[in-house]
């Protein structure tokens, strides 16, 4: 079974070099073995784990918001699920999707961000596991 990571965070997250770090290490780690999942916003921490998941071959897939079309990397195949009007409640329902698919979370916070603060909260009640990485935080990620 692949080890399904759930990797997001603040659409202001300023430091991408991070991101890149980061699902090198898993690829290192994982191998063929990995699935990274976003919520699909197209731009900040999301942008980035889409692009370098795909530059490095890893299997990625997206929660995107029912407001955009889909794209070939979204979770829903539902074409009636998309291209919506914009809803606030869509961020936490994405939020909630991606937490029953993912094993664990890597989430990048910048500054005060309440949807982060929401999945540290259900993911905690969900008994998996996560690493926060704030803006100018050093880090070095291993899963046992």
């Amino acid at each position: 079974m692949k080890f399904r990571i759930g990797i997001t965070g603040s659409d202001q997250y300023p430091t991408k070099i991070k991101i890149k770090n980061i699902i090198f290490n898993l690829k290192k780690q994982f191998g063929d073995e990995l699935v990274i999942y976003s919520r699909g916003s197209l731009k900040g921490v999301d942008l980035y784990v889409k692009k370098f998941s795909i530059e490095f071959g890893i299997d990625y897939a997206e929660f995107t918001p029912s407001y955009h079309s889909k794209t070939l990397y979204s979770v829903n195949k539902n074409e009636y699920y998309y291209n919506k009007p914009y809803s606030g409640r869509d961020i936490y329902k994405r939020s909630l999707q991606m937490i029953k698919q993912c094993h664990a979370f890597i989430l990048f916070k910048y500054e005060d961000d309440k949807v982060i603060d929401y999945m540290i909260t259900q993911i905690t009640k969900s008994n998996k596991k996560f690493k926060l990485i704030e803006k100018h935080e050093a880090i070095r990620v291993r899963w046992n």
